[in-house]
């Protein structure tokens, strides 16, 4: 007898649905990903929301949330303002692959965080910042520079990567924030 060297179809079923399963899992592990560095992401700038709150409430400087982009990668900065200078005293990477982040300020506008400022609805640097004496939001405007009469409070940050969309809600008048 001779050898048969060649695939039978159902070799060829078997080798076809065993690819697919693969391609599958790796469609849904990817999927899985950006959930994941959405959801972490939002939870490093919820801590970091309070861990700034409460400096400003303990502590002598005031001291401010800065979200900024930089490089395809998004950078929290707690910062502080002496003198006109502006001082780094914690930064950290977001995780936040292949996603943004954006905020609607009180007046219901929508910007977006980025490097590049071509557009009108793209600010270089989200800054939140609180009262010393109640922990309420407070405008920001004299550490992003705006011109005098913007009132620079963030209402909502949006945290999005592959489809995946979280909210972080802040409350104004106590300085509260709820993730959504």
């Amino acid at each position: 007898m001779k050898k048969n060297q060649g695939f039978i179809l159902v070799e060829l079923i078997i080798v076809i649905a065993i690819i697919s399963i693969l391609s599958l899992g790796t469609a849904l592990s990817v999927g899985l990903l950006g959930y994941g560095n959405a959801k972490s992401a939002t939870g490093r700038i919820a801590t970091m929301l309070d861990k700034v709150r409460v400096e400003n409430m303990t502590k002598k400087e005031q001291y401010y949330l800065v979200i900024y982009k930089e490089n395809k990668d998004y950078y929290l900065s707690v910062q502080t303002l002496k003198d006109g200078i502006k001082t780094k005293t914690k930064e950290e990477k977001l995780k936040l692959k292949k996603g943004k982040i954006s905020f609607l300020d009180t007046r219901g506008n929508l910007y977006y965080v980025s490097s590049d400022s071509s557009e009108s609805n793209v600010k270089e640097e989200l800054v939140v910042t609180y009262t010393k004496d109640t922990g309420s939001l407070m405008d920001t405007r004299v550490f992003s520079g705006s011109l005098l009469g913007e009132e620079e409070i963030v209402r909502t940050i949006f945290v999005e990567c592959n489809n995946i969309s979280y909210k972080i809600h802040l409350v104004e008048a106590t300085g509260k924030h709820y993730v959504d």
